[in-house]
């Protein structure tokens, strides 16, 4: 949005968008580390820690320059707070509600390599619905 200048102005409401920035920056390659040990298990490949990390190399190094941003360049700070988002996202991606929304996306990646951003989220938030509709017949 017009108002996002983080070089600029470094508010609570530019600090909580950048927040949610780097945990979507960070999401993809935890979702697959997840879905690795979930779905495939990490003897297949293209799911060692080390693969995994390397596709996810952009994205952490922009996640890494937004944190800097909100530290005003402090790298210490920086590695903390990227930490703490890395376990939010973590922890996020472990709610079987969330995870539902991931894994729908994942299959209908598989059989169309390229989404529209209206489509992908039209999947996760299918997947949300089937997740919590589950988690409502089992009780729980």
């Amino acid at each position: 949005p017009a108002w996002f200048r983080p070089n600029y102005r470094m508010d609570n409401r530019t600090r909580l968008r950048i927040e949610l920035l780097i945990m979507i920056k960070l999401a993809g390659g935890l979702a697959e580390t997840q879905w690795c040990e979930r779905v495939k298990g990490r003897r297949l490949a293209g799911c060692t820690p080390e693969q995994v990390a390397q596709g996810a190399v952009r994205d952490q190094e922009r996640a890494l320059d937004l944190a800097l941003l909100v530290t005003n360049g402090s790298s210490d700070e920086a590695a903390a707070f990227l930490e703490w988002l890395r376990l939010r996202t973590d922890r996020e991606l472990k709610d079987p509600i969330t995870w539902g929304g991931v894994q729908h996306l994942a299959d209908a990646l598989a059989e169309h390599p390229t989404l529209s951003y209206r489509r992908a989220q039209g999947y996760i938030f299918d997947g949300f619905d089937r997740a919590l509709r589950r988690s409502r017949a089992v009780g729980r």
